[in-house]
């Protein structure tokens, strides 16, 4: 599923009804409004589907408003815990127009973490200006 996280809450899902799957072309968007409100907003625009969340309030943290982070994942497991599921093998995913800024697009990538587990890195990425692009390269 399609997820957001205004860290330190816990990911949500967005709507149940907007599907993602391999290939698709996906539009996402956060706005920050205030320092603790904004609305996070996707459109796959592959299909059409499109969901957007409002957030704010006192259960949100302020927004430092110096990062935003573009993540291939590994989920965890339904009942809660920290425990992550089997990363499958994704392939490439490409992210595009990359940018994290208060104002205007600058300097759009500075930090690149892969996914490791149990000292096995399971990932590769690659970087050019405003694109990331993740490799699966674990067995």
């Amino acid at each position: 599923p399609a997820w957001y996280e205004w860290y330190p809450s816990l990911a949500r899902t967005y709507y149940e009804d907007i599907t993602v799957v391999p290939g698709d072309v996906i539009s996402a968007t956060v706005t920050a409004r205030t320092p603790k409100s904004g609305v996070a907003s996707i459109i796959n625009t592959s299909t059409g589907e499109q969901a957007s969340v409002s957030l704010g309030g006192a259960e949100y943290a302020s927004l430092c408003r110096a990062s935003g982070e573009w993540i291939v994942g590994d989920s965890s497991q339904p009942n809660g815990t920290e425990a992550p599921l089997p990363l499958p093998d994704f392939g490439n995913v490409t992210f595009s127009g990359a940018f994290a800024s208060v104002y205007h697009p600058t300097n759009p990538v500075s930090n690149v973490l892969n996914i490791v587990h149990n000292g096995t890195t399971l990932t590769t990425v690659t970087t050019e200006y405003d694109t990331v692009t993740i490799e699966y390269i674990g067995k």
